[in-house]
């Protein structure tokens, strides 16, 4: 078995150094070496990082081989693996967590990658929305629903209730961008920036309504 730390030391030299095809043929070695999981994933991130998507999905294949069902890091494990492009894989492992009441919210999310958002929203609405986190993840699944309206409204009702800062800005501004409504999303950003023009949570705001809309370059 190949010792994980050096190993990821060298790896890393040689991604700092632009050698890919060292790095992904030495962290494919080394998950190929070990049945540790959670070695095994981070060589699969770090294989999406040096862009080896092949590489990193065969690697988690290998995860799931492994995985038992009454492992109990597998909701950590379907975060991870749902991160790395697996949603489906993922809801497999954390579809027993759906009366957590704690874990709900990001089975939720999980449900609305895989087009589930009807369930996602009946969970969410039975729950309720204990957090801030929780109310921008009900107006992300409205939106993926086509329930604009109920979205925007909620999103200013996060705004009327946290205030005007960063974060509930955001979402609305991102809730009216997926509606479509371009003018009031950089509206609502520029009434904003005109409250602190040196503030850099306002330009932050600013900027990305005018990149999402096609305004500015990346």
């Amino acid at each position: 078995m190949m010792d994980a730390e050096s190993t990821f030391k060298e790896i890393s030299e040689y991604i700092k150094n632009e050698k890919n095809d060292e790095a992904s043929e030495l962290t494919r070695d080394l998950a190929a070496s070990t049945d540790d999981i959670s070695i095994m994933l981070k060589c699969a991130s770090l294989l999406k990082v040096i862009e080896d998507e092949e590489g990193c999905q065969d690697i988690i294949d290998d995860v799931l081989d492994k995985v038992e069902d009454d492992d109990p890091r597998n909701f950590d494990i379907g975060l991870s693996i749902r991160a790395l492009g697996r949603a489906e894989d993922a809801f497999g492992l954390m579809k027993c967590y759906r009366t957590d009441d704690d874990r709900i919210p990001e089975v939720a999310r999980t449900l609305m990658l895989i087009d589930e958002s009807e369930e996602a929203l009946s969970m969410m609405t039975k729950r309720g929305c204990k957090s801030i986190d929780d109310h921008i993840l009900l107006c992300d699944i409205l939106c993926s629903l086509g329930e604009f309206a109920k979205a925007q409204h909620e999103a200013e009702d996060i705004v009327k209730e946290n205030g005007a800062s960063y974060k509930p800005l955001l979402n609305l501004v991102t809730v009216l961008m997926k509606k479509g409504d371009v003018k009031n999303a950089i509206k609502v950003a520029k009434e904003h920036l005109k409250e602190d023009k040196k503030n850099a949570e306002s330009l932050a705001l600013q900027a990305y309504v005018m990149y999402i809309s096609g305004k500015i370059p990346a």
